[in-house]
């Protein structure tokens, strides 16, 4: 059985994120995020 090496969550190895469309919400998501209130989000895995 072969195992393969985790990913590098290093910022430079993460996928560009995306939070809504651009306008209030998404400005909001943002600032969240900026300032540490928002430290989890889930997606889904494209296959």
């Amino acid at each position: 059985m072969t195992v393969e090496p985790a990913q590098s969550t290093a910022p430079a190895f993460l996928p560009r994120a995306e939070f809504a469309f651009p306008g209030p919400l998404r400005d909001r998501l943002v600032a969240a995020i900026l300032d540490g209130s928002k430290t989890a989000t889930t997606a889904l895995l494209a296959q």
